[in-house]
């Protein structure tokens, strides 16, 4: 019975150090995990790592809101597609 308990002991104790290399190798691939503990971060940090933010439009013909670099810009308005542009706004 002793060397059951003994042979369990040092299986669990294994697994607990295992466990804590994994973490460890874990917070040094993420970044934010660094950081966490000893100071908070602030949302503007995060914006860092998303890089710049884009201005967002919405379509003048169905209103879906998309960021200003893939909208369709005219004259006449912005679109989500050169489809809508073609049919214009649509009427309230």
């Amino acid at each position: 019975m002793g060397k059951v308990l003994l042979s369990l002991g040092i299986a669990l104790g294994l697994m607990f150090v295992m466990r804590l290399i994994a973490h460890n190798k874990a917070k040094q691939r993420n970044p934010f995990e660094q950081n966490r503990k000893s100071k908070p971060q602030s949302k503007r940090s995060w914006s860092n790592f998303r890089g710049p933010t884009e201005q967002m439009l919405a379509c003048d013909h169905c209103g879906v809101h998309l960021p200003q670099s893939e909208a369709t810009m005219t004259d006449t308005g912005n679109w989500c597609s050169n489809d809508h542009a073609r049919l214009g706004r649509r009427a309230p």
